[in-house]
């Protein structure tokens, strides 16, 4: 319905089946609840209490359990996609002891979580909680390693001594070795604390820590979810978060935390919604006359040093104040907006949370800004957040895994920024965050377990004069197609370079698939309407048989105790020997047959089904596989490759050898690289430059100078070679001007570099263009070809560039420099055209093997009458003589039907775009016909 929104309600009747109700509405609010300004809604208290479930909610009103706050009658808010989206699929909750304390401090529970992905602004990683078990009041330090466990204990014995005048009684924690110490057993001896520790693996035995650190942790979720902040905000959300929870009831005293802890009732009236915008009050003598008496900021959560608001002004500034105004509905960043906070290279303030004490005694109103309102100075001056100015505190918080919850609860804190990845097993050990370390640690062992179940390698005393090569780790971090991690991911590879020839190995030439066979694959894909699925075999060079003796040296980091003289005696092949990608190609290769499949004879890399049912069609990529066919015959498929190899199903392709591939419902895909363009604008800190509309000045080749060169030609190449990979992938508009700035790569100037930075502002430019495989006409193949005759000056050889069509879609584009001197435009253009049409029978036996067959002869279009007829005859032969008798091969090709030349216009030449620099209009038009576009694809096939 046009310009409404409609919810739909389902209704069980009890039969397996539902009544879906429609309702139609104007609020905009997708969880079917509604924004309301009434101080007194259901909803707007349930997200000003961090979503807290609620009937807790409705409690605390009922049974009078805390002052400020009060609820209309019968309200009902349906369901809220905040709670669903971060509190569904929860693991149950542990089961509590039976033992209930009688007062506070006869028992606390202790847990500590972590290491976190990101560190917080102050270094730290982890969480060390303590839950009181008798209130449930709960009070966290942040710590940047394990090894301060005991120190914080201290200082909370110490500040719980003196609140009530007496220690602690019992301490519960787990086993791990922050709690087993020899120093923190003997300190709580001498305090007469009991310790008792939970059973190794057994984490509901601590279950009240556990259960506290869940809840924490979807509340801080739904709170930066709702607020829709970005992920650098966690910190005040769990702050905030643990600053609500000791004021809600729990189930077995029916009272807050608070209240059990401090004898007083929480009062609420200040309560607000996390992440709402609000306005501070800026006193007299701080701003001008003509200057606004408040500025607007990001609501995130209480102070713990004064009984103020934190407020966010931007700039990496915080202010803290009594006097603020709060918009509570909507809440203030969209999308959009939120990006843009994302931008922003701020650090968060390290979390800190304390009890505000007498908090009664000091209400903080949310009343009209004036100038009679009293600020005191020392609570709303605007600080930077940088490590110097964080004031730490006896309440501390992080996050980290806890025991009993699985990592995906913690997917919010990862970091969406690309990792440094470490070089070796040493940089590994020398890493500062302990989360990556740990990540890269798990990633090995990972690795190892998998050598040691495909029986690598046997352990043995190596024979005298035999060469023992060595190993090293290598590794990577693994990202979705939204740049976020997917995994960490060690791999060990053998030293090859030092293996002889004859001695170590003999052959080793492996193929690569082209990725003009995986856009035909697309294309194929797209007009059989087949299903196309990614597989990631694992650890798939360890599959591979080797036929030669080699040895190897132990692994750093698991080398045998007691069998350090030892070295590994191969059995299979592992990445890094120079015959290992050979033996997985073969022993992938034999697989596929024996399920009946047949190799491709243009592209050893891809497999057709031979059976003349269903079609189906496989390309292999070292160990990914992308599987073209009906769902139930690529399950059939996937199963069969289980039996022999460990493999993931990475289900419908949208992400392979670092393309974006999209497709819709009518069954057409979508190229983009994006990520790796902007990959490149920030590494070549492009990210502020101008935009710009064609990726090479036309008049460049004209405009040859003698201006300086430059000092270290490093960082062109590396853009160079990173521009290159683009147009060879998905983007033949920048193909021409990379290829002309390539030539430079020895001796480039500063106009080059200008040039080349010209590219990238492009790309940034452009970066939502998308290379589209569609089935808009027959797949019939055609060709563009198009010469540039004597354009490189220094030599005055030509460029030879093609297009090659598959009904509407581009599957392949080529710009290559010609070995010889044409002696006219007539000359080049019949050299462009014979390089031509060697591609072509190259493409027409790969759509053959696809079930794509071509009527003959395909055409090659060409926009120069001379050159046509010259391929037809040899009446000019005085002219011709001296051509290389290879490109009049054309001719042979033409007389036995394969191929035949046709006229096309100049301005309709496709080709003309990889010739040469074009203007504005003409380049936009060719790279329309390219079917390069920006169109917003879903997968929803």
């Amino acid at each position: 319905m046009k310009d409404k929104t409609v919810y739909l309600e389902a209704i069980s009747n009890n039969n397996s089946l539902y009544e879906v109700i429609m309702h139609e509405d104007k609020v905009s609010n997708h969880n079917f609840a509604y924004n309301c300004n009434n101080h007194n809604c259901l909803y707007l208290w349930h997200k000003r209490l961090g979503h807290r479930n609620i009937n807790s909610i409705k409690q605390l009103v009922k049974e009078n359990l805390a002052d400020g706050i009060q609820l209309d009658n019968c309200q009902h808010i349906g369901d809220c996609i905040h709670c669903i989206k971060n509190k569904l699929s929860e693991f149950p909750y542990p089961k509590e002891a039976k033992y209930r304390a009688t007062q506070p401090l006869d028992l606390v529970h202790s847990d500590l979580c972590g290491p976190m992905p990101t560190q917080s602004v102050s270094g730290k990683y982890y969480i060390l909680t303590f839950v009181d078990d008798y209130s449930r009041y709960s009070m966290i330090y942040l710590l940047s390693k394990k090894d301060e466990v005991l120190s914080k204990l201290k200082e909370y014995i110490a500040m719980t001594r003196n609140k009530f005048g007496r220690t602690l009684k019992v301490l519960r924690s787990d086993n791990g070795g922050e709690y087993i110490g020899k120093e923190i057993e003997d300190f709580l001896k001498e305090q007469g604390i009991v310790h008792q520790l939970t059973v190794p693996y057994s984490p509901q035995q601590n279950g009240v820590s556990e259960r506290k650190n869940r809840t924490l942790i979807e509340m801080t979720r739904c709170l930066l979810s709702e607020a829709n902040l970005p992920q650098r905000f966690w910190a005040e959300a769990a702050m905030t978060a643990t600053y609500l929870q000791n004021r809600l009831p729990t189930k077995p005293k029916g009272k807050t935390p608070y209240e059990l802890w401090t004898n007083l009732k929480p009062n609420l009236s200040h309560i607000r919604v996390f992440g709402c915008k609000a306005f501070v009050y800026i006193q007299k003598q701080k701003r001008g006359k003509p200057d606004s008496k408040a500025i607007e900021g990001i609501f995130l959560g209480y102070d713990y040093r004064s009984k103020g608001y934190r407020i966010y002004l931007g700039d990496n500034k915080i202010m803290i104040s009594r006097t603020v105004k709060f918009i509570e509905n909507p809440l203030p960043y969209d999308k959009k907006e939120a990006k843009e906070l994302q931008k922003q290279d701020e650090t968060t303030q390290q979390l800190v949370e304390l009890e505000l004490e007498h908090e009664e005694n000091h209400s903080m109103e949310e009343g009209e800004i004036n100038e009679r309102t009293e600020v005191n100075p020392c609570e709303d001056d605007g600080y930077q957040l940088s490590n110097s100015q964080i004031q730490t505190s006896q309440h501390r918080r992080s996050e980290r895994k806890t025991k009993g919850i699985p990592p995906e609860r913690f997917a919010f804190f990862a970091n969406p920024e690309r990792i440094k990845e470490p070089k070796s097993w040493n940089d590994v050990l020398k890493m500062e965050n302990p989360y990556e370390k740990q990540k890269w640690i798990e990633s090995t062992k990972e690795e190892m377990k998998s050598l040691q179940k495909n029986e690598t390698w046997k352990l043995v005393t190596p024979p005298p004069g035999k060469k023992v090569i060595g190993c090293r780790w290598t590794f990577k971090a693994k990202y979705d197609s939204k740049g976020n991690i997917e995994r960490y991911k060690a791999r060990l590879v053998a030293q090859g370079f030092s293996q002889k020839f004859g001695t170590d190995y003999d052959e080793t030439f492996a193929p690569v698939v082209t990725y003009t066979t995986i856009r035909t694959f697309l294309a194929a894909a797209a007009y059989k309407n087949l299903n196309v699925t990614h597989v990631d075999i694992k650890t798939a060079f360890l599959h591979g048989n080797l036929e030669d003796e080699v040895y190897m040296s132990q692994p750093e980091g698991y080398i045998e105790a007691g069998q350090e003289q030892k070295v590994c005696k191969l059995n299979k092949a592992i990445y890094g020997l120079k015959q290992a990608a050979r033996a997985w190609h073969l022993k992938i290769g034999e697989s596929l047959i024996k399920y009946g499949f047949e190799q491709s004879k243009a592209d050893p890399c891809l497999f057709k089904f031979a059976n003349n049912g269903n079609p189906m069609y496989i390309i292999v990529y070292v160990d990914d596989l992308l599987i073209a066919g009906k769902e139930e015959d690529i399950r059939k498929i996937i199963k069969e490759l289980e039996e022999e190899y460990e493999l993931k199903n990475l289900g419908e392709v949208n992400y392979y050898l670092g393309i974006n591939i999209e497709r819709t419902k009518e069954g057409n895909f979508a190229l983009n690289q994006k990520n790796k363009i902007e990959e490149i604008v920030e590494k070549f800190n492009l990210k502020e430059a101008k935009p710009t509309n064609i990726p090479m000045d036309p008049n460049y080749l004209k405009q040859e100078g003698e201006d300086d060169l430059l000092p270290n030609n490093t960082q062109y190449r590396k853009a160079v070679g990173a521009l290159l990979y683009i147009a060879t992938v998905s983007r033949p508009d920048i193909a021409v001007a990379v290829n002309i700035l390539s030539r430079r790569n020895e001796k480039p100037r500063e106009r080059d570099w200008n040039a080349v930075k010209r590219i990238i502002r492009y790309l940034k430019t452009t970066a939502e263009l998308k290379l589209i495989i569609n089935t808009d006409k027959e797949p019939i193949l055609t060709a563009f070809c198009d010469a540039d005759w004597a354009n490189d000056k220094s030599d005055r050889k030509s460029t030879s560039r093609s297009v090659f069509k598959l009904g509407n879609c581009t599957i392949q584009w080529m710009s290559k420099r010609q070995n010889c001197v044409a002696l006219s435009s007539t000359e080049a253009e019949y050299v462009s055209a014979a390089n031509t049409a060697q591609v072509v029978i190259w493409l027409i036996n790969l759509t053959k093997d696809l079930d794509l067959p071509q009527s003959l002869p395909v055409t090659i279009y060409e926009d120069n009458q001379s050159c046509i007829k010259l391929s037809q005859s040899d009446k000019h032969h005085s002219r011709t003589k001296h051509i290389d008798v290879k490109f009049h091969h054309i001719r042979h090709l033409r007389e036995t039907g394969m191929i035949e030349l046709e006229y096309c216009q100049s301005k309709e030449m496709t080709a003309d775009i990889l010739t040469k620099p074009l203007p504005r209009p003409a380049f936009e038009h060719h790279r329309t016909n390219l079917q390069l576009k920006t169109v917003s694809y879903s997968q929803n096939k």
